[in-house]
């Protein structure tokens, strides 16, 4: 019962799965996640039911129980803050603009020009709107009002603490990547997960990193990758978050107040920052994304 219901959980609005076992010895399964008529996964990939189970059992070990008064409590801590660019904007482009901590979710309201932009600690939110508003924000070479989210995303609560803990982020690596993976075929194969944009794909050392717009949507691609044996014999795991790195300090100029990155900062922030260094690894989870209330209230509007 719990590896079935395991099983539609993973495969999303994508997939419905049904396990039939009778008999001590004799079992008899039968499965659609998002399969052809030969149980293949879309791309024709084979579903491996044994490397689900793998991930399946990491799920368990961390999705626990939230009450609802934890809930409401955690749904009065904002950490959404908006971006009000005068043009459109691309997920690459905020995520080379935003820093001061890892971000829970990048998300792109196409139909009002904004960008709503969660941050796994309040704080983190905090600081970078008090920076923001003290001095010029610029995304993409635009100038950029930040604002707090009236309404921000509240994400599961395994989903913060993995974040916060620092094992998990929206950055995925497959190290020791086989040469037959590309970058064609991690797009497709990541392109059914609701609200998951691949920002991009770059293959270094032997290994794949992947910059997605969302943590939440990476836990859940993780898991979709580790139950297809084509991914199989490679590990799949997080790298460092590149907003993570620290807010640049500012200062005032005698001649118009303008405000500048302060050299001296730059030399305090110690070593070169690696876009590419490894988290540590804990166990992991997988989610969706919950903007589609919002966007339909936008539209009925």
């Amino acid at each position: 019962m719990i590896l079935t219901n395991a099983l539609y959980l993973v495969s999303g609005h994508a997939a419905q799965a049904n396990i039939q076992t009778t008999g001590k010895d004799n079992a008899t399964r039968q499965s659609q996640a998002h399969l052809g008529s030969n149980g293949d996964l879309n791309g024709g990939q084979r579903f491996d039911l044994d490397s689900l189970a793998s991930a399946l059992e990491e799920t368990c070990a961390v999705n626990t129980p939230e009450s609802e008064d934890d809930l409401e409590a955690r749904q009065r801590v904002n950490h959404s803050v908006i971006l009000l660019p005068p043009s459109p904007v691309t997920h690459a482009q905020v995520a080379a603009a935003v820093r001061g901590g890892s971000l829970l979710q990048i998300f792109l309201q196409r139909n009002n020009n904004q960008v709503n932009v969660t941050f796994a600690r309040s704080e983190d939110a905090a600081a970078f709107v008090a920076h923001a508003q003290s001095a010029p924000f610029y995304v993409a070479g635009l100038l950029t009002t930040v604002e707090w989210a009236p309404r921000g995303y509240v994400a599961p609560t395994y989903v913060y603490q993995q974040v916060q803990d620092g094992g998990v982020s929206r950055n995925l690596v497959i190290e020791k990547v086989d040469s037959k993976v590309t970058e064609a075929i991690i797009r497709r194969d990541l392109a059914h997960i609701h609200n998951l944009a691949v920002i991009s794909v770059c293959f270094e050392n032997g290994n794949a990193y992947i910059s997605t717009s969302s943590a939440g949507g990476a836990l859940y691609a993780r898991t979709c990758m580790k139950s297809r044996a084509f991914y199989k014999d490679m590990r799949i795991s997080f790298y460092e978050d590149e907003c993570a790195k620290p807010l640049p300090r500012v200062r005032r100029s005698a001649v118009g107040g303008t405000a500048k990155a302060s050299k001296k900062n730059k030399e305090e922030q110690g070593p070169a920052y690696n876009p590419f260094e490894l988290l540590s690894q804990h166990e992991f989870d997988f989610d969706e994304e919950y903007y589609e209330e919002e966007e339909e209230e936008e539209h009925e509007e």
